[in-house]
């Protein structure tokens, strides 16, 4: 896949695929959509990991622990390739530090099982 192929997919998943800002370009395609992150998944077989990250985010938002919330419960599926939708976070102020990740750390340490 390539980036026209992933604004195709986004096209067919309702999405307006050429108004989209590439900003990574992995294992997914992930591009800014107003105040909204989409990643779509050059191959199909990623469909069960995005079930996973939208489930996983899901718990975290329900345990209260900041983190990236996702605009859609589940993956939308576009011509068999998975896709998700985020909310997009601010720009950052400055770089992350250690002292950032420690109490979103033991908030993920402190959840029941």
């Amino acid at each position: 896949m390539d980036e026209a192929r992933a604004r195709e997919i986004l096209a067919a998943a309702g999405l307006r695929g050429g108004d989209a800002t590439l900003l990574a370009f992995g294992e997914n395609a992930v591009f800014a959509l107003g105040d909204l992150v989409v990643k779509v998944g050059r191959d199909p077989e990623l469909l069960p990991r995005a079930e996973r990250e939208l489930a996983l985010a899901g718990w975290l938002e329900a345990s209260g622990v900041p983190a990236v919330r996702a605009a859609e419960a589940k993956p939308l599926v576009a011509e068999g390739h998975p896709v998700t939708v985020w909310h997009r976070l601010p720009e950052a102020v400055r770089p992350a530090e250690p002292r950032d990740l420690a109490p979103l750390l033991k908030a993920v340490h402190a959840l029941p099982e």
